[in-house]
């Protein structure tokens, strides 16, 4: 994918001319446009929202500003091919005409203002194509001017995503921007160092060597933009008692610390970290619910173990009482016998009593009372 800044006032820097040029110096390949704007002219707007609706291969990343006829120039790029980098600020608000020396009459303004409510609703109608906008959250944001962030623009579909710069990216700016010093520096010394030579003055070794101590001094700013954005050296203090000295922390990563595993917390969550042939292998969080998990997998072990011995002495409960009723059974069986036996007797002495009886003596009377006495008694 190639990418190209875009940078500077629609119809001024950012012209349908200088983007033509571009797709077809670029035909068949993806290119992705980096805007910054602060508008420009409606019509050329107009003329590249056209254009780009006729392109597929095309994409955007706003960053910094877009504002004013810069915010609709690209909405003809499909949403999902729309970005913006983090602390890119939108801005729109309704057209206006500028009148420089120009004097209107009534007429004139009327005309002009007629011409602006065209443009207006133009753009209003854009709006609520592209940003899947009501006519009234539109106007909103028109009428008064509408400032907003990248977060913002999220929000109101103007974009699909935001996107962070890389430190690569931030360098390779910083060192564009220097180097554009550097070539500007370089430039007023040869102008400087031509017109000292024109006028055969005494003065040139002087200035060389200040243009010398420049450029030493722009290389040494380079320099340190460099370091600033190489990734600093960390070191791990983990709960083994070891250091651990790494440029960044994840897979891959070389590392001189012995191989193994270990444990160490880093942004208050803990982590296992297994290095092997010098490398980082794996890092891994260690999940504390696990040992939860290892708890209540014992605990449920013994309660089966409990429960087994608690089936094993109910049976032999079971097997005590079975032999108990047996034995009650067979004794009850025995008294029932006993007492039918005795019911039995009792009914033969009652018949015998009933039987009529001789008289005897007295003594003989009391005899049978007594015998009586003890069968009832029995």
């Amino acid at each position: 994918m190639q990418k190209i800044k875009l940078e500077g006032d629609i119809g001024f820097e950012i012209t349908l001319a200088e983007i033509m040029g571009i797709v077809k110096a670029n035909e068949g390949q993806e290119i992705e446009f980096i805007v910054s704007t602060y508008g420009g002219y409606v019509d050329e707007a107009w003329r590249i929202y056209n254009y780009l609706a006729t392109q597929n291969n095309i994409s955007v990343t706003f960053d910094g500003i877009c504002a004013s006829a810069g915010t609709f120039a690209f909405l003809s790029i499909p949403k999902e091919k729309r970005k913006a980098t983090a602390g890119t600020n939108f801005a729109i608000h309704l057209p206006y005409n500028s009148y420089f020396f120009s004097d209107l009459n009534a007429e004139e303004l009327e005309t002009e203002a007629d011409r602006l409510n065209v443009v207006t609703e133009e753009i209003t109608q854009v709006y609520e194509k592209e940003l899947n906008m009501s006519r009234e959250d539109v106007n909103l944001l028109l009428s008064p001017d509408s400032w907003f962030s990248e977060q913002s623009a999220l929000g109101f579909e103007f974009i699909s995503e935001v996107v962070e710069k890389t430190a690569e990216e931030v360098e390779a700016q910083l060192e564009m921007f220097v180097f554009d010093k550097v070539k500007s520096s370089n430039r007023i010394c040869a102008l400087v160092k031509k017109d000292i030579n024109k006028n055969k003055n005494n003065m040139s070794e002087k200035l060389e060597k200040e243009m010398k101590e420049q450029r030493t001094m722009l290389e040494s700013f380079i320099g340190e933009v460099k370091n600033f954005f190489k990734p600093k050296n960390l070191v791990i203090q983990t709960k083994e008692g070891v250091d651990i000295e790494v440029g960044e922390l994840k897979v891959g990563v070389i590392t001189s610390t012995s191989d193994g595993t270990y444990t160490a917390t880093i942004d208050d969550v803990e982590k296992k970290i297994v290095i092997k042939d010098g490398k980082i292998e794996s890092i891994e969080v260690v999940e504390k619910a696990n040992e939860e998990v290892e708890n209540l997998k014992k605990e449920n072990e013994t309660l089966k173990e409990e429960l087994a011995q608690a089936k094993a002495d109910g049976e032999t409960v079971d097997s005590v009482a079975k032999k108990v009723i047996e034995t009650l059974k067979e004794e009850n069986t025995a008294l029932n016998l006993k007492v039918e036996g005795i019911k039995a007797l009792e009914s033969k002495v009652q018949d015998f009593l009933k039987k009529e009886v001789p008289a005897q003596p007295k003594n003989e009377v009391e005899r049978r009372r007594e015998l009586k006495k003890k069968l009832n008694k029995n």
